[in-house]
Order: structure tokens, then C-alpha cells, then sequence
């Protein structure tokens, strides 16, 4: 497939599922329940730009392979706007200045054991492993390789735990308000761990 749009009113429930896609998926759609699993995006992204109130997503097990447009906007190999998400144990893979995944759900956000590399580990200006403005949940058992920043924060409350991040330049930039415990971060050339606060 060249990609996969979805958009249409709520109350629906999609499964898109083992494809291999050459430009990736949209969701536009209003408030439903959705699960992006299995599937192979060759060279683009999953955007969720569904807004919807009661809008949940389920992005798990997918294998992203993404490269720079040289739009920093839109350089994120995974955004999601959702309600409430779980994005769990996907393969995200970022060649050029691009980013990993962006999150500004609402409550429950849910990020587990997904693998994100971004250029192959040199920290490129502007660029982050997982970008958190969401509600509260968890960020969990993540590896990150590479990135201006590992994993920024400007979200509610979320519990950052067993997370590996390693070869960015800042590690952890956090304006949140996390529980921070048993983390792993190496071999940045700026600062492990940076805590402003709200």
C-alpha cells in the first residue's frame, strides 16, 4: 500500500493490521477506537491528528522506518493528539534530523518497550527520542539511542521508569512533573538530566 487514511465521524472501531505500507497512516477520524498493529512503514509515519473527545489508540508492534523531509514540524516519525493512547513495543528508526514520537494526548498516555534510534545515534540539533506535552501515565522499559534531547517533558504526571537512553546530547529535560526511578542514561555529550519543574 502507499499509505492509509482514515476519516470519517465517530463511534466507529478500526483495525489496520500486518500491512506493509510504503508512506504510512493518517487518522483524521473523530472520536473511535483504534489499533495500528504489525505493520511495516517503509519510509513514513504514524500521525494521529484525530482530536476526538473520546478518541483511544492502540499503536503497538509496528516497525517505522522514517527519513528527514527537512520540515521540523513535521519530522516525527510518530505524533499522536488522541484522547488516551498506548503505544507499545514498536521499532522506530529515524534517518536525518527527524524526531521519534511526539505525544500530546490526554490521560491515560501509556509509552512502553518501544525502540527508537535517530541517526544511527549522533545527537542532530532539534531532535528528540519522545517529545511528552500529554495527561498522565507512564513511560516505561523505552530504549533511545541518539537525539538533541533523549526524552523531553512538559506534561502532567507520568511515571518514568526502566527507561535506557543513550548517545543524546541532554538525556532527560523534563518541565513535568515525573516520577523519575531506575533509569539508564550514558553517554550523552551534553547533560544526563536536566529538571525545571512546572
Amino acid at each position: 500500500l502507499d499509505s492509509i487514511a482514515l476519516q470519517c465521524a465517530s463511534g466507529y472501531t478500526f483495525i489496520i493490521k500486518d500491512n506493509t505500507i510504503s508512506e504510512g497512516i493518517r487518522d483524521a477520524s473523530g472520536s473511535n477506537l483504534t489499533t495500528i498493529s504489525g505493520n511495516t512503514i517503509l519510509n513514513g509515519r504514524i500521525y494521529d491528528q484525530s482530536l476526538g473527545a473520546g478518541e483511544t489508540e492502540f499503536i503497538e508492534s509496528n516497525i517505522i522506518n522514517f527519513t528527514a523531509t527537512g520540515d521540523p514540524d513535521e519530522d516525527i516519525a510518530l505524533v499522536d493528539k488522541s484522547a488516551s493512547v498506548t503505544i507499545r513495543n514498536n521499532i522506530i528508526n529515524c534517518t536525518g534530523p527527524a524526531s521519534g514520537i511526539k505525544l500530546t494526548s490526554g490521560a491515560p498516555t501509556n509509552v512502553i518497550g518501544n525502540d527508537i534510534i535517530l541517526n544511527n545515534g549522533v545527537p542532530l540539533e532539534g531532535t528528540f527520542g519522545i517529545y511528552n506535552y500529554a495527561g498522565n501515565g507512564i513511560v516505561t522499559d523505552n530504549y533511545i539511542r541518539g537525539g538533541y534531547v533523549g526524552y523531553y517533558s512538559a506534561s502532567g504526571a507520568i511515571l518514568f521508569e526502566n527507561n535506557t537512553i543513550t548517545e543524546a546530547h541532554t538525556g532527560f529535560s523534563s518541565n513535568g512533573a515525573e516520577e523519575v526511578k531506575n533509569n539508564t542514561i550514558s553517554n550523552c555529550s551534553g547533560d544526563g538530566m536536566v529538571l525545571r519543574g512546572l
